[in-house]
């Protein structure tokens, strides 16, 4: 596997009174102020790349994800 560096925006959640920025998958949301987090590159299709998530991406049986090769360093 080919390791990368996926550029994520901050998602903003407020929880039990307290706000949080939490990474998001990239997607339609503008990114700026970028959070930089390393993935491994599991296959490119093209202009998309299937990449595994980290923990910190991961939701539940989630564990892959398909993005744009753009957001990849």
């Amino acid at each position: 596997m080919e390791k990368a560096i996926l550029y994520c925006p901050r998602e903003k959640l407020f929880v039990n009174h307290l706000l949080f920025e939490v990474p998001a998958l990239p997607g339609y949301q503008p990114i700026t102020n970028a959070l930089e987090i390393q993935v491994d590159i599991l296959e490119v299709q093209g202009e998309k790349a299937t990449i595994l998530l980290p923990n910190i991406l991961a939701r539940g049986e989630k564990n892959t994800a398909l993005v744009d090769i753009k957001y990849l360093n």
